[in-house]
């Protein structure tokens, strides 16, 4: 794995929509066979995580690397995966890095499994956990504790530390469109009905989406860790009929309430935002809510998750939708204490599929990160005091970004090429 740690010559000073000056660097985390990242940072010290799958020789292995406050440069990265080649690279399913408020860090990515006769594979989650600061992993544990026998799939998942130290996981299972069926001639045999079809995007381009022949029979599930990710209690199914491939998104408030969001089907092949929560620790969780009424029709997955943030009581999500007329990527805010979601604002730039993330810090001030697909750049927004500034910054040459904030640093990281790179906001 080729890694590089030095410090790109740049300190600037950068007016933000606070009155505050921000300094920021820029780093190459990871340069070449790198795939997407994720970043957390740590509320108690500073500590910026970032976390990535890296491919050589057809051999994928996860990857962290940290970087401390007043140090100029990421550490040399550690090896998660305690079992070589027990990774695979999925860009709607990169490894997720959170911190717990003791500081121990977690990373939870997926492995593939080829199914003879199979055209897609069977997948599991696994999650680690550093207790010494990401420079070293126990062992990871699988999290479908109550997976079936036969070969099934737990993917697109993200993770969250609740703040008495619970750690969850949301991903999307396929064991109801994968029971064994079987044939005239009694042998049983895996099936599954995922299919491979092209659709034209908004901006005229053609792109490979994987969906469901007919019926999605995939589900939402999430799980629960009480003893610092040793062993997870099997999922709990939130929503059936979920769109197929695109990624979860998890966040746990300060007051424990868990949210999750992830696109599912309604009607006739339309699949927007939908939203649920829970108020027992994940144990039962409230009915699906569409986040809003965007109408996408589509018979396709659009590889193209939403981004959940829960804040002093407020909760905002962020998603793309390709829905004619209206394509691009928006924000929502929901009124305190309930899911009643207000009238979306629409981000700049993102008429294709488009990914985004955000993040809030200890104060509430709000981060977001997004890509402008058509142009090859991410751009970086904030709500800062009440008001959207949705043009902090824009990075060019980048893609697949991740974003983490506390009130004195925001660290926004990206995929340029097959390198991974890192911008260091410090207020």
């Amino acid at each position: 794995m080729k890694t590089l740690i030095t410090l790109i010559t740049s300190l600037v000073l950068l007016s933000g929509c606070s009155s505050n000056q921000s300094e920021w660097t820029e780093t190459t985390v990871a340069a070449g066979n790198a795939s997407r990242s994720t970043v957390a940072v740590d509320r108690s010290n500073g500590i910026v995580y970032v976390a990535w799958t890296g491919t050589e020789n057809a051999v994928s292995n996860i990857y962290l690397a940290r970087l401390k406050r007043g140090e100029a440069a990421f550490s040399t990265p550690v090896w998660v995966n305690s079992n070589p080649g027990n990774a695979s690279v999925g860009a709607q399913a990169p490894p997720q890095v959170v911190v717990s408020p003791n500081g121990f860090v977690y990373v939870a990515w997926i492995k593939q499994t080829r199914v003879e006769g199979r055209r897609f594979p069977a997948s599991d989650i696994y999650v680690a956990r550093s207790k010494d600061g990401g420079r070293t992993f126990a062992p990871g544990v699988t999290v479908a504790a109550n997976k079936p026998s036969f070969p099934t799939g737990q993917n697109f998942h993200d993770i969250a530390v609740g703040p008495e130290g619970d750690v969850y996981v949301s991903w999307l299972d396929s064991r109801a469109g994968d029971q064994p069926s079987e044939t005239e001639s009694g042998q049983s045999k895996n099936v599954t009905a995922h299919n491979i079809s092209a659709h034209n995007m908004p901006d005229g381009s053609e792109m490979q989406h994987m969906h469901h022949a007919g019926e999605s029979k995939m589900q939402i599930r999430v799980a629960r860790s009480t003893d610092n990710a040793k062993s997870f209690a099997p999922g709990k199914v939130v929503s059936r009929r979920t769109c197929e491939c695109c990624r979860t998104g998890l966040t746990v408030g300060d007051d424990g309430r868990i949210y999750v969001v992830w696109r599912q089907i309604f009607d006739t092949q339309i699949r927007d935002i939908a939203i649920a929560r829970s108020l027992n620790d994940g144990k039962d969780f409230t009915s699906p809510e569409r986040v809003h009424r965007d109408n996408w029709q589509i018979e396709a997955c659009p590889h193209a998750g939403p981004s959940v943030v829960a804040d002093n009581g407020q909760i905002y999500v962020f998603w793309f939708t390709g829905a004619p007329g209206k394509a691009g990527v928006y924000m929502a805010k929901a009124k305190e204490g309930g899911l009643d979601f207000g009238k979306p604002v629409m981000l700049p730039g993102a008429s294709a599929t488009s990914q985004v993330e955000a993040d809030a810090n200890e104060n509430g001030a709000l981060w977001f990160v997004w890509e402008n697909y058509n142009k090859g750049k991410v751009k970086i927004g904030n709500d800062m005091k009440g008001s959207i500034d949705s043009s902090f910054a824009t990075i060019k040459n980048a893609r697949l970004p991740s974003i983490a904030a506390t009130n004195n640093v925001a660290a926004v990281t990206w995929l340029a090429g097959d390198s991974v790179k890192a911008r260091i906001y410090k207020f």
